[in-house]
């Protein structure tokens, strides 16, 4: 994983993201969730890319959305189910 970084009204954020499969999202929580097909991979996808951060109107100055563009080999035939995104401030 890169740490990629944005800078958004005078802010230098700095965050990275990473792919989570439905099994391993089984892991953290094996009685609510469980694996269908666990899948394992032999290399991580290319991170994402066009990453963008906006503000988010009319909130307490507190919250961003993120976008992106996944990467053509996004899961390398995992079934993701979602990303972590992970912030931290200087």
């Amino acid at each position: 994983m890169k740490l990629k970084s944005a800078c958004l009204l005078g802010l230098i954020l700095f965050f990275t993201c990473k792919i989570i499969t439905l099994a391993q999202l089984s892991e953290f929580s094996a009685e609510g969730f469980r694996a269908i097909d666990e899948i394992t991979t032999e290399k991580s996808p290319a991170p994402p890319t066009n990453i963008k951060t906006t503000d988010k109107k009319n909130d307490d100055g507190t919250s961003i959305a993120i976008s992106w563009t996944k990467s053509a080999d996004d899961g390398n035939g995992a079934k993701n189910v979602g990303y972590n995104i992970l912030r931290k401030s200087p």
